[in-house]
């Protein structure tokens, strides 16, 4: 899912950041707290970060930024009235033109990434809390398959901290450490699915 990561590692903390990043622009920009024209420029800023197989759900969001370069105008303190009159049009129709398209695509975005942010950073198992919030306070809660604790602030962990319970994990056969596992149980495609590098 994300770029810069090496076979067998978590997403780090710059990553899961940038994660959150997407889906909060997401869900701002339908509830209506930013615009969709906006929220265009925010995700695409952040489509760098993220692997090319994702470009099916990012491109539309820098095609439409692209689109909109002329009408963005920064400090209107600098701008007559009568230039910022035209602006404001031209950002008015390319909205109508393309504000439901970005709707869309923010939707489409929310069902593939929302998900992603309740995986284990250590095995890759789907919770029903995230193991941190998007300012990387814990959740206090355990993960019921490999039985890392989330106590920590995000901050506080590194790389290193994830991948040594993954390996200690991985060296006890993988179990599941809240019995009974889900009937679908397989640690081997649940950490591919999390794309830890694992097959």
């Amino acid at each position: 899912m994300i770029s810069e990561r090496a076979a067998g590692r978590d997403m780090t903390m710059r990553l899961r950041s940038a994660l959150f990043a997407l889906v909060g622009i997401a869900e701002k920009t339908l509830t209506g707290e930013i615009r969709p024209l906006e929220a265009a420029t925010e995700i695409a800023a952040q489509q760098h970060e993220f692997e090319p197989s994702n470009d099916d759900l990012l491109l539309p969001f820098v095609g439409v930024d692209s689109e909109c370069d002329n009408v963005k105008i920064g400090d209107r303190s600098l701008w007559s009235p009568d230039y910022l009159a035209d602006r404001d049009r031209r950002y008015a129709d390319l909205e109508a033109d393309y504000g439901p398209f970005v709707l869309k695509s923010c939707a489409a975005l929310l069902e593939e990434f929302r998900p992603k942010l309740l995986l284990c950073p250590v095995c890759g198992f789907r919770g029903s809390v995230p193991p941190f919030y998007a300012d990387g306070t814990p959740s206090y809660e355990e993960c019921a398959c490999c039985g890392f604790a989330f106590y920590e602030h995000l901050a506080a962990l590194t790389d290193e901290d994830f991948l040594h319970w993954r390996r200690r994990w991985i060296r006890a056969g993988m179990p599941f450490r809240q019995p009974p596992p889900p009937a679908e149980y397989d640690p081997h495609e649940q950490m591919r699915v999390a794309t830890f590098g694992e097959s």
